[in-house]
């Protein structure tokens, strides 16, 4: 079982984690961080006495912990049951790439006709920062670094209607990367070089080529590895 995080109360009750940032972030970083590395199985249930034990944290905060995990897409709610960790199924995983391969290209494109360098340095900027988060082994680091990465392709677009697509798209990358880290412990770093190669200096057809490999041949890959694994629903 994962050991709490080390105790300071502070005079509301919570226990105090140190460092930067407030107590509902901590606890956010801490169960999101567990979450990934596999902690948990699919489907397991997490009750409010557990988390608060678990974290070292007030009810309060554990039920903000956990409706931004649940946002995330990283928890479901069970009404009367607490929480669950949320299960991915092939059809969705499938269905999502479908969804969000024409929206992401629209802005990788963009940055590519436009040669705009700035979004590019951007870009290899989150490439860097994955890498450092591997070489660090810090899971929750490569986890916002591969959002980021992809969220810089969406602002790329520079469409703001765009980008209210970008919540939900971005929840559901994040439960196919936990299930990605969890399976392989690191996400291809080389595939998202060669993604934003095609896109800094590769014409529209290589863009298009290298994001779709990127998005629905990996998703195809997911789904695959979970089409053995999906359980009936209760």
């Amino acid at each position: 079982m994962p050991s709490p995080v080390p105790r300071h109360t502070d005079a509301g009750g919570d226990a105090m984690t140190g460092g930067s940032g407030t107590l509902r972030d901590a606890a956010v970083a801490r169960l999101r961080t567990m979450i990934i590395t596999g902690a948990f199985s699919p489907r397991e249930r997490l009750t409010e006495s557990r988390l608060i034990e678990l974290l070292g944290v007030s009810r309060t905060t554990v039920r903000d912990t956990v409706q931004e995990l649940v946002h995330e897409g990283l928890l479901t709610r069970d009404p009367y049951k607490g929480a669950r960790v949320a299960e991915l199924n092939a059809d969705t995983v499938r269905q999502v790439a479908e969804a969000r391969f024409p929206l992401e290209l629209i802005g990788a494109r963009r940055i590519n006709e436009h040669r705009d360098t700035r979004a590019v340095a951007a870009l290899w900027e989150a490439v860097d920062d994955l890498v450092d988060a591997q070489a660090r082994s810090d899971p929750e680091d490569e986890y916002s670094a591969h959002l980021e990465f992809h969220r810089r392709i969406w602002l790329g677009a520079g469409n703001a209607f765009l980008m209210e697509f970008w919540p939900p798209i971005a929840h559901q990358i994040s439960s196919h990367m936990v299930r990605i880290q969890q399976q392989t412990r690191v996400i291809d770093v080389d595939m998202h070089r060669r993604l934003l190669s095609a896109i800094e200096r590769g014409t529209p057809y290589d863009v298009q080529a290298e994001l779709r490999t990127h998005i629905v041949a990996s998703a195809d890959r997911l789904a695959e590895s979970l089409s053995g694994t999906d359980g009936p629903e209760d």
